[in-house]
């Protein structure tokens, strides 16, 4: 049976330490760190502890100082480097997606479409989206075209007259 070692760790990272603690993982740094910890945990016990910082504890000035002289080297890893949040690259893809659907939009051939609309727009997309099936299928049919109109039913050649009006 192996010897189950008892680990205390000590930090002054009352943030790391919540995060660590929390339901909700939203950093790749905190979740590699919290798989680790689950790992050495599987033959050891541990405990994670909160220290004031820069209290002249030995190991955490020795900890700081070692923070400072990593933070002057500078990155380490693959290049290329990129100092970007995921915030900014979520923003950038969706204005990105919006623009290729607006260019897309525009190279098609929508006469019936453009007749009630320029442009998608999101606020037009969550109202559709908020209908019901049969509702949806309505407002798609006269957007489009492609419903009982008499126009569409003389293009199937169901009606006579493209011009006549009917009701549905």
């Amino acid at each position: 049976m192996p010897i189950k070692l008892y680990i205390l760790i000590l930090s002054d990272s009352q943030a790391t330490l919540k995060a660590l603690d929390s339901n909700k993982i939203s950093s790749k740094l905190i979740w590699d760190c919290y798989i680790n910890l689950q790992q050495l945990t599987t033959n050891n016990h541990v405990k994670l502890r909160w220290i004031p910082g820069h209290s002249g504890l030995e190991g955490n000035e020795r900890a700081d100082s070692l923070a400072r002289l990593g933070s002057e080297l500078g990155p380490v890893g693959p290049e290329p480097l990129v100092a970007t949040s995921k915030a900014t690259c979520v923003q950038s893809i969706s204005k990105w997606v919006i623009q290729q659907h607006v260019e897309y939009w525009e190279k098609q051939e929508l006469r019936q479409s453009r007749t009630f609309m320029a442009e998608p727009t999101d606020q037009l997309t969550n109202s559709l989206l908020n209908l019901n099936r049969k509702q949806t299928r309505t407002i798609i049919g006269a957007l489009t075209g492609h419903c009982p109109l008499q126009r569409h039913l003389h293009k199937m050649e169901l009606a006579n007259d493209p011009h006549l009006q009917t009701l549905w």
